[in-house]
């Protein structure tokens, strides 16, 4: 199970000043109801798995929410596989890499022709397995816990890591592995500080572009054909809050997401068109607000390494302002907002400083 966090990545400068709606696509079916990784699949379908706690199994879903196929991996531990990605509609990597306690010596990669799961109920992988170079303790001290992965992409006979930081510092480290069956010691790449934890990736290459996902953002990166991330042009932009988890490029211009399902309005797999979004410059703020609150208080959380004071204004659907108040913004903070008093309906949340403004929709429901 992965936990709702918010991602901030202190070197992006560049990112959007509202939150960017979600469409849903349809329902996953009930057996997906944790899915972690997506990738997409042929005649406009997707391929997509369940985390720790469901047998190593791919499920073929339609865009109605119909499950077309199941494929059973005969070889696989499936202890907690967490994301898939896909090589040219060539292969699809199974990834075994959930390491919630930081303390597994059997992380493994399945690479699976892609043809197969077609024809097959069951196919077996090649299996890359490794280790990464820095971990010398399992576990190590809690403040070092930084060898949890969620997220990886091919690219160019290389597979991108990134890991998920469950430590002290925030920093997501970036490894590499050959994509080829093998034992191998991960090549550490790159690192940078975040507020949060990545839960998924991937690469567009035409565009040169990788999107990260955390629980209710979005990041787009510029990735030479070097392998090297451009993080100072990397544009963020943020989504209704839900457990998402997994992310693909559909097209050039498309992504598409689900999410775990944690209530009923959860569990569906989402559209974002790129082509809607505009960016401006922000003092590397975060918020992080439920679409859907339904019980009597909702908690507001959000990241950033500005000093502004943030104005908190509430306001209802006859442009009524209902609740408003002010915080200091330093480092992570939240903010519970009580809801006793409200009525059903839809509100809009503003967070608003000298330097920043955001606009969230929010729809309450006794």
């Amino acid at each position: 199970m992965k936990s709702v966090y918010s991602i901030l990545f202190v070197f992006f400068a560049v990112s959007l000043s509202a939150q960017v709606p979600l469409t849903k696509i349809c329902s996953l079916p009930k057996v997906c109801n944790e899915s972690s990784g997506v990738v997409l699949g042929k005649q406009n379908t997707i391929w997509t798995n369940n985390d720790s706690g469901d047998k190593p199994v791919l499920y073929q879903v339609n865009r109605n929410g119909e499950l077309l196929r199941q494929v059973y991996i005969k070889n696989a531990l499936g202890i907690d596989i967490e994301e898939l990605a896909l090589q040219q509609n060539k292969f699809i990597y199974v990834a075994d890499i959930g390491n919630n306690s930081n303390d597994r010596k059997n992380l493994s990669i399945y690479k699976i022709k892609a043809n197969q799961l077609y024809a097959k109920d069951s196919v077996e992988g090649e299996v890359i397995t490794f280790h990464y170079p820095d971990q010398l303790d399992f576990p190590p001290q809690r403040s070092e816990k930084n060898f949890d992965c969620e997220a990886f992409f091919w690219y160019k006979h290389k597979l991108y890591l990134f890991s998920k930081n469950r430590g002290k510092s925030l920093y997501t480290k970036i490894y590499t592995l050959p994509d080829v069956a093998g034992n191998y010691t991960a090549t550490l790449v790159d690192s940078f500080f975040c507020g949060g934890w990545v839960t998924s990736a991937d690469i567009n290459p035409s565009k040169n572009t990788v999107a990260l996902v955390s629980s209710a953002s979005v990041y787009l990166i510029p990735f030479s054909k070097k392998g090297v991330f451009d993080k100072e042009k990397a544009v963020h932009f943020s989504l209704p809050s839900s457990q998402l988890e997994a992310i693909a490029f559909k097209d050039d211009s498309t992504l598409w997401l689900t999410d775990e399902k944690n209530c009923p309005y959860d569990g569906n797999l989402y559209e974002v068109k790129l082509g809607t979004i505009n960016t401006v410059a922000h003092p590397l703020l975060h918020f992080s607000v439920p679409q859907y609150p339904q019980n009597e208080s909702f908690y507001i959380s959000y990241n950033g390494t500005a000093s502004d004071t943030v104005q908190y204004s509430i306001v209802d659907s006859q442009n009524v302002t209902i609740k408003s108040f002010s915080l200091a913004v330093s480092t992570r903070y939240g903010k519970d907002v009580n809801l006793a008093e409200f009525k059903e309906g839809k509100y809009t949340l503003h967070f608003k400083s000298e330097t920043y403004e955001e606009v969230y929709d929010v729809e309450y429901r006794k």
